[in-house]
């Protein structure tokens, strides 16, 4: 039994690392953007390095996704699916998609793949639907027809709306674009949150992860010993 024990201590604490090291991530990621100041356009090149450039979102061409929860036009979106169970609220589906878009401020656009970065999005409860009898369908979702309540998230970027990108610019094929900043513990976040809200939601994912970590840590430790 013993031995067992320290078998399933070490991979709790291989887990609990794990977190912790994704938590020191988002530390570094909160120390540096929250005294990061805002850059206009004009004023950056390919050797500014880390900036935070805000700007409108404009689509590329035809790629728009239409978002599963409200329907709107969007070139990003989570989907959250919740169904109350024992008394208890549980995730049944997450869902996330991305394209590339531009980022415009002023007369200049930087190309932005979101598939390759930080989204902060502000959340918005699509709907609230209380003792389904004949299910409910959400884009691709379906839902168990008896739930007795059924509640849905959804976060989306859409086209038009102010954005905040915060990463390196660079430039390949004659188009500028706003790329991840650094390599061992990179840097790029597309945010449409208002007052530096990109950074109060860094730091809040790198404190809970980091009271995770260390509770598996602890966790861990006391089936070694």
């Amino acid at each position: 039994m013993t031995g067992l024990n320290s078998i399933i201590g070490l991979l709790i604490l291989f887990g609990g690392l794990f977190i912790l090291l994704w938590s020191v991530s988002h530390f570094r990621q909160w120390y540096i953007i929250r005294s990061l100041s805002e850059t206009s356009a004009s004023s950056i090149d390919t050797d500014s390095g880390l900036v935070k450039l805000s700007g409108t979102v404009d689509a590329i061409g035809d790629k728009v996704l239409i978002s599963p929860g409200a329907g709107n036009h969007c070139v990003a979106y989570q989907l959250s699916v919740q169904e109350r169970r024992d008394g208890d609220w549980v995730t049944v589906d997450d869902e996330l998609a991305c394209v590339p878009f531009h980022l415009t401020d002023s007369d200049t656009s930087f190309y932005v793949n979101p598939n390759e970065a930080v989204l902060t999005l502000e959340e918005s409860k699509i709907r609230d639907v209380q003792q389904t009898s004949s299910g409910v369908s959400v884009g691709d979702v379906g839902l168990n027809a008896g739930a007795s309540r059924v509640r849905i998230f959804e976060k989306t970027l859409e086209v038009g709306e102010d954005c905040t990108v915060i990463g390196e610019i660079t430039e390949s094929a004659d188009e500028l674009q706003i790329t991840q900043w650094g390599s061992a513990l990179p840097i790029f976040v597309v945010s449409d949150l208002e007052s530096d809200g990109e950074t109060t939601k860094l730091l809040k994912y790198a404190v809970v992860s980091g009271v995770i970590g260390v509770a598996w840590t602890g966790l861990a430790l006391g089936f070694i010993f």
